[in-house]
């Protein structure tokens, strides 16, 4: 059984480098789904409920995200779609160029090198653009400001699920 405190808190700023892919590869999907839980709820969740002053570990939240990414892919598959021989790399090319454009993200460089070279080619190629911070300052207050004037329940919930509505907010 792996220590998850033993191994994502083991000094009181967190760790200082995040798990390496070749341990997160021998993890169980339970493990795993262990990991994002607790990450989630005892470390993000406190951060997020302003019940620390700690900033979170960037080694950690890298972990956290590599986690995440692990969970997906193994959810669709796509482990077993790219090693598959008869299947088509157009294919996937549509499958990651529907998901870039409805996620748009970027991969650190440490973490793309783990990728097969095909994914490693397209990551590469469709990179996407980071906002300034001024932009997105600007779309953040934006955001609230149009959140924050919303006087019912009814309508914050309907300002969150209408289509075409894009929140920003910072975390």
């Amino acid at each position: 059984m792996v220590n998850i405190q033993a191994i994502l808190f083991c000094s009181p700023a967190g760790p200082t480098e995040p798990l390496s892919m070749t341990m997160l590869d021998s993890l169980s999907t339970h493990t795993k789904l262990s990991f994002i839980h607790h990450i989630a709820t005892n470390k993000i969740g406190q951060v997020a409920n302003r019940n620390t002053t700690l900033a979170l570990s960037p080694a950690m939240m890298e972990t956290y995200s590599r986690l995440l990414v692990y969970v997906e892919l193994e959810s669709l598959g796509i482990k077993t779609l790219i090693s598959s021989e008869t299947l088509s790399w157009t294919w996937c090319r549509g499958i990651l160029e529907k998901l870039q454009t409805n996620t748009p993200h970027n991969w650190a460089t440490h973490t793309l090198r783990c990728f097969p070279s095909s994914l490693q080619q397209f990551f590469e190629q469709n990179a996407t653009q980071m906002e300034n911070r001024t932009g997105l300052k600007e779309l953040v207050d934006e955001s609230y400001r149009s959140w924050s004037g919303l006087t019912t329940d009814q309508d914050k919930v309907a300002y969150f699920t209408g289509k075409g509505v894009s929140p920003h907010f910072l975390w």
